[in-house]
């Protein structure tokens, strides 16, 4: 019983192409009587001339040839029989959630048509790719935490409803994700037969942009001096080096926690994600904090060091974009 039924199942849809083809020996002259005035019966004329070039390509073996031509016949008038033509095509290319997807198509006309020899065939070709197609179920989150609206997703550069499971042909597809407020998330997915996928994505929210502050150069007051200033920068630079400890600190700990949930390449659901998220985050904090507190600590050494002991040689401090400029004597 195990080995014969794939055979009866391959006996199936190799009968079911012959007597499609068989078929289209009617579709010229249906076409003929169907032909209403105004030229209309030279699109039917082609059409049949189509069904019968994808005919040729699939008993040679040229499915995406026959593919191609059964969806044009389709873009013409569509029909059960070239429905399910399309979809022993798009089966024979492994894209069964697009074959199951139009044996379903076939299926729903042919009842409507009461074509009962095209119900039977093409709802027992439905049934035999059920198992068989991969679906995807896309999962977004914040990286924050906090509620997250408006998102909206594109699969294959197709809109893609956020948390329903959707069908795929096997392969590999590319998702994008947005919302407002967020910056937008490029990924891709691949997925083979017989595959259920959640993909978890996270969505950090947009950098804000900083002022720019205007070049100026002023003087510093009389009573100041490099040294004074040294102390100052250093100072800050101390304060960064212990808000880098901080965040460090916090980050090995988030990392030990996102390594426990995720033992894998992979995370296995969207809360072990974002944990891994914000352990990636509050190190980039650190390692930000860590970089500026040592160039602050080393510029006010600089400055204690090689600045004059009086005051008879005031400096001048210039801010800028991203840059602070100093002018004085040595």
């Amino acid at each position: 019983m195990l080995g014969r039924g794939p055979l009866r199942a391959r006996g199936v849809r190799i009968a079911c192409f012959a007597w499609l083809v068989l078929a289209v020996a009617d579709v010229p002259a249906l076409a003929q009587r169907a032909a209403p005035p105004g030229g209309a019966g030279g699109r039917e004329d082609l059409r049949a001339a189509l069904y019968r070039e994808a005919t040729d390509a699939a008993a040679s073996g040229q499915w995406a040839e026959a593919r191609d031509r059964l969806r044009a016949a389709i873009a013409i008038r569509a029909s059960p029989k070239v429905l399910f033509s399309l979809a022993q095509a798009e089966e024979k290319l492994g894209a069964i959630a697009s074959a199951q997807a139009d044996y379903v198509r076939a299926l729903e006309g042919a009842r409507a048509a009461g074509e009962n020899d095209v119900v039977r065939v093409a709802e027992q070709a439905r049934a035999s790719l059920e198992s068989r197609v991969p679906h995807v179920r896309l999962v977004v989150t914040s990286a924050s935490g906090g509620s997250l609206s408006g998102a909206t997703a594109t699969l294959d550069e197709q809109p893609m409803t956020l948390g329903a499971t959707v069908a795929l042909d096997p392969g590999t597809h590319r998702v994008v994700v947005n919302a407002p407020g967020m910056r937008e998330v490029t990924t891709s997915v691949a997925i083979g037969e017989r595959q259920q996928l959640d993909l978890p994505v996270s969505l950090a929210a947009e950098a804000i942009a900083l002022p720019v502050v205007p070049s100026a150069i002023a003087p510093v007051p009389s009573g100041g001096s490099w040294r004074t200033m040294g102390l100052i920068v250093a100072g800050v630079g101390v304060v960064g080096l212990g808000v880098g400890t901080a965040f460090g600190a916090e980050s090995i700990a988030k990392h030990n926690a996102a390594h426990g949930a995720c033992p894998g390449v992979t995370c296995p659901d969207a809360a072990s994600a974002g944990l891994w998220n914000d352990a990636v985050s509050t190190g980039n904090v650190s390692t930000v904090a860590f970089i500026a507190g040592g160039a602050l600590l080393a510029g006010g050494a600089a400055l204690w060091l090689l600045g004059p002991r009086s005051n008879a040689a005031g400096p001048q401090v210039g801010v800028g974009p991203g840059s602070v400029q100093l002018h004085g004597v040595w």
